[in-house]
């Protein structure tokens, strides 16, 4: 029997893919070999994204700006965690405020292993995925100890895909890795393992053999660097289900699917005797950067945590989410390719 995956998947830490430098580094080409290129920007992979699978071969150092109406200033300063935690799991680290106890989940779910994400030790700066601080730095309660690597890739929707796989991966689910290029195209996991490699020509997916087999957490990596390239929050909106917010759970997220688009994820759940309910938000951001718990702008005395009776607005420090846009990933199996 091969190693615990969730030794792999957990604490997290690994790098996405060796790189030359913040210049240039490694792209990974369509047989599985790697060939130096200008690094890929964000409004590159936008732009591949609209257009299909297909992305444009120029690069750009210029980041898309979300539109001003949906972003929310942010207007609570941030909190700082306990200082002494029982441990820098999520669940010690942001203990549930007075009347409330965090709902009941089942062990080896989604809501469980995001339960049990580590935390960085304090609340150090967010970084971006080549080491510079990020602009906004009240944003954010704690940061999560997992890799973003070194191309602007594990954007919003990006690390949400990164977090879901990481638990099927821990969980042996290989063959519930899968997500959906912006063409439609559903590339999972386990034909990656195979040695297949989708290759992107004319707009249109094509699979083809060469690359190189295996199903190790490097190649779970290498997978999702690839999807980050061509998937994002308009395709990521389109494979989840449509969810009354009411009945939000951990697992389920906010997503708005555009150019750009964005996508926070539900961590954790607390409720009072009363049915009221409060729950825990986590996101990246453009340009990629570390994945990080959120403050609640709207009410410091509650942060981090969120009121599930915030009506049809949801405020979070970057981005305004309507409540009609909660989503959940579908709950059967889906078929993928072979």
């Amino acid at each position: 029997m091969g190693p615990d995956r969730r030794l792999l998947a957990l604490p997290l830490a690994l790098g996405l893919l060796a790189a030359c430098g913040r210049g240039a580094e490694r792209r990974e080409s369509a047989d599985g070999t790697t060939a130096s290129a200008s690094a890929t920007t964000t409004n590159e992979r936008e732009a591949g994204r609209q257009a299909g699978p297909e992305g444009p071969d120029a690069a750009d150092d210029a980041a898309p700006v979300p539109d001003v109406a949906t972003v929310a200033p942010v207007v609570a300063d941030a909190v700082e965690p306990p200082a002494v935690p029982a441990s820098n799991r999520l669940a010690d680290r942001i203990p549930s405020p007075p009347g409330f106890t965090r709902v009941p989940v089942e062990d080896g779910s989604f809501a469980a292993w995001l339960r049990a994400l580590p935390l960085k030790p304090g609340r150090p700066n967010v970084l971006l995925f080549d080491g510079r601080e990020k602009g906004n730095q009240q944003a954010h309660f704690a940061v999560v100890e997992i890799s973003v690597g070194d191309r602007d890739l594990q954007q919003c929707a990006d690390a949400v895909m990164r977090l879901r796989a990481e638990w099927l991966f821990a969980e042996d689910r290989l063959d519930e890795i899968a997500f959906d290029f912006t063409s439609g195209e559903r590339v999972d996991f386990l034909r990656w393992s195979q040695g297949w490699r989708p290759r992107v020509a004319d707009r249109r997916v094509s699979w083809t053999r060469g690359g190189r087999p295996g199903k190790t957490h490097d190649d779970l990596l290498a997978y999702l660097t690839r999807v980050f390239i061509y998937a994002g929050s308009a395709s990521l909106a389109r494979e989840l289900e449509p969810l009354d917010a009411d009945e939000l759970r951990a697992g389920d997220l906010f997503v708005r699917g555009g150019f750009p688009g964005h996508a926070v994820l539900v961590v954790d759940l607390a409720r009072d005797a009363t049915g009221r309910t409060l729950f825990l938000l986590v996101q990246s951001y453009m340009p990629a950067q570390e994945v990080h718990v959120l403050v609640n702008p709207t009410d410091r005395t509650l942060s981090p945590w969120y009121d599930l009776a915030f009506g049809e607005q949801l405020r979070t420090p970057e981005w305004t989410f309507r409540r009609g846009e909660a989503r959940r990933f579908p709950e059967t199996r889906r078929r993928v390719s072979r």
